[in-house]
């Protein structure tokens, strides 16, 4: 075999033994840097809201949870969004926070309002689909 071929299977070789090593090294770094951190701030507020629950203190809980919608609706919107994919799934968390204030009838504070209000129409979810249709089976039902 010639050199020039010796060498452009040795480049050839070398490129993909890289690419294979810096796409472990990111995947690694991403579980560590970013899934990791999640994972383990989700499971701590899971487990202190269930320490809490557990002895009668809802209060605090909903107190807690409510106090930080702001600031995370806030983070979510002008960090993360960006990031999400195109589609109605970037919106979903804050239709959820939407949807609190909706449902609460408390006053959506002055630093996500604008946040709430720029979002698109939210498409009814499964159970609001089943109970329109199980409304107008009934209407059916009584005009016949």
């Amino acid at each position: 075999m010639g050199k020039k071929i010796r060498l452009t299977i040795l480049l050839l070789f070398v490129f993909v033994i890289g690419g294979v090593a810096g796409h472990v090294f990111a995947h690694v770094m991403w579980m560590r840097n970013a899934m990791g951190p999640f994972y383990a701030r989700s499971l701590t507020g899971i487990a202190i809201d269930a320490q809490l629950l557990s002895k009668d203190r809802a209060d605090e809980v909903f107190k807690l949870k409510v106090a930080l919608m702001p600031p995370l609706t806030q983070s979510y919107r002008e960090i993360f969004f960006k990031f999400m994919p195109d589609n109605n799934s970037r919106y979903n968390p804050l239709w959820q926070v939407q949807r609190y204030y909706e449902i609460s009838e408390d006053e959506i504070p002055s630093e996500i309002k604008p946040i709430l209000e720029s979002l698109p129409k939210r498409p009814l979810t499964s159970c609001e689909l089943k109970r329109l249709k199980e409304a107008e089976s009934l209407t059916q039902q009584e005009s016949e």
